[in-house]
C-alpha cells in the first residue's frame, strides 16, 4: 500500500513538473505586462517579485479601485517562470493616475522600486527595512527635505504620520520623484485603508493584503502602475 502511494505521488509530481516547465508566464497570460517586464527580468537572478497595480477607474461613484497581482519567479528546471501569488484590489488616486504635480490626487504610474516599511503599530515579519512611527516621525515637505521621512523630529511641515491611523499603521514608501522636487509630489505609499474608497495619490490596501506583501516583499521587488487592459 505504501509502495502504490508513493508510485501516485512520485507520478503526480513529474506531471506538476511537466505542466510547469512549458510555462514561462503563469497563470494569467491576457495581461499585457508580460511583453514588458518579463523580459526585463526574466534572467535577473536579483528580481524574484513583480506586483501589479492594474488601475481599473471608477467601479462606484467616488470609488477609485485598482486590481492587484503579485507574482514569484521560480525555477522550473533550467527555465524561469512567473507563479501568481496574490489577486487583490486597493484604492487609488482621487483622480485616477498618471501624478503630474503636487496636490493633483492621483497616483503615479510607471515602474518603481520599494525605500523602506514603516509603521505604526510593532514590526510584522517583513524582510524590508522598517520604520516605528513615533511622534517624532514626519513624511516632510520642508524645502530640503522634501519627500523624504525625517526620523529625530527636525521637520515640522507636512504630515506627522502618527495623526495618520489606521492608513500608516502598517505600509512602505516607494522611489517616486527621487529628485525630491517640490512641485512633483511627495510621501506616495502603500499604506491601508482609511475611510474613504479613494486615496490623495497612494494606493491603499486592506490590513490582511498588506500584511502579506510586507511578510513577502524583498528590497529587490518591482512594483509597475498602469491602468488595466
Amino acid at each position: 500500500m505504501k509502495k502504490r502511494f508513493l508510485l501516485f505521488g512520485l507520478i503526480f509530481a513529474f506531471l506538476a513538473f511537466c505542466s510547469l516547465a512549458n510555462a514561462e508566464v503563469f497563470p494569467s497570460p491576457k495581461i499585457d505586462w508580460s511583453n514588458d517586464l518579463v523580459r526585463k527580468y526574466q534572467k535577473d537572478d536579483k528580481v524574484k517579485q513583480i506586483l501589479l497595480v492594474q488601475y481599473t477607474g471608477q467601479k462606484n461613484i467616488g470609488e477609485q479601485s485598482a486590481n492587484v497581482i503579485l507574482f514569484e519567479k521560480v525555477k522550473v528546471g533550467k527555465k524561469r517562470a512567473w507563479r501568481e501569488i496574490l489577486r487583490t484590489t486597493a484604492f487609488v488616486g482621487k483622480n485616477g493616475i498618471d501624478k503630474e504635480r503636487e496636490g493633483d490626487n492621483k497616483t503615479p504610474s510607471g515602474e518603481y522600486s520599494i525605500t523602506q516599511a514603516f509603521g505604526i503599530m510593532p514590526k510584522p515579519k517583513t524582510k524590508l527595512p522598517y520604520i516605528d512611527i513615533d511622534e517624532n516621525v514626519w513624511a516632510c515637505d520642508e524645502s530640503g527635505k522634501y519627500n523624504t521621512i525625517v526620523r529625530d523630529g527636525s521637520c515640522t511641515s507636512g504630515e506627522r504620520m502618527i495623526d495618520y491611523s489606521p492608513e500608516y499603521n502598517y505600509g512602505f514608501a516607494i522611489d517616486y520623484n527621487q529628485i525630491n522636487q517640490p512641485s512633483k509630489g511627495s510621501a506616495i505609499f502603500f499604506h491601508l485603508k482609511g475611510a474613504k474608497p479613494f486615496t490623495a495619490g497612494c494606493v491603499a490596501f486592506d490590513e490582511k493584503d498588506m500584511l502579506f506583501l510586507l511578510k513577502t516583499l524583498d528590497k529587490n521587488a518591482k512594483i509597475m502602475i498602469d491602468y488595466s487592459l
